[in-house]
């Protein structure tokens, strides 16, 4: 997210509309970002779970620190942070400056939620099937990320 100017304390919000695909009961999802910090006109980087958007990417790193609140409907009692797999999202980022002027937003208008629900296999380069030798040459290519245990 770039801020072209310092925003006014803690009114950087950015949200998840559910607009098409798969049904978001909850949406929308509005996040909101820790200050001062997140005020500043920098480009500000952050990479949340979609599984539960108050969660670093892997959510096994825990909660994001980065986020200071987060909000979406409640149904029945139950509230979820999470995006919906085959949703279809209206995105939009928006704050209001610091001088107190009217809030600014950039939207998204179609954001589409696949989640990588599993571990894609490896290539293989070498060694090559039937050829044998005393020192072994592994080579192969990670199609996705990898995380070390």
């Amino acid at each position: 997210l770039y801020l072209p100017e310092f925003a006014l304390a803690g009114s950087l919000e950015l949200s998840f509309e559910w607009i098409d695909g798969t049904q978001d009961i909850y949406s929308p999802h509005i996040i909101k970002f820790i200050t001062p910090e997140w005020d500043q006109p920098i480009i500000h980087y952050v990479n949340l779970s979609a599984f539960d958007l108050s969660k670093w990417y892997d959510t096994r790193l825990g909660a994001c620190d980065q986020v200071r609140e987060i909000t979406s409907k409640t149904v029945g009692g139950v509230t979820q942070h999470t995006l919906t797999n085959g949703g279809v999202y209206s995105v939009k980022a928006s704050y209001q400056d610091s001088w107190d002027h009217p809030r600014a937003q950039h939207w998204i208008q179609r954001y589409i939620v696949t989640y990588d629900l599993y571990t894609q296999p490896p290539k293989i380069h070498l060694p090559q099937p039937g050829f044998t030798k005393q020192g072994l040459v592994l080579s192969y290519e990670l199609m996705e990320d990898m995380f070390t245990e």
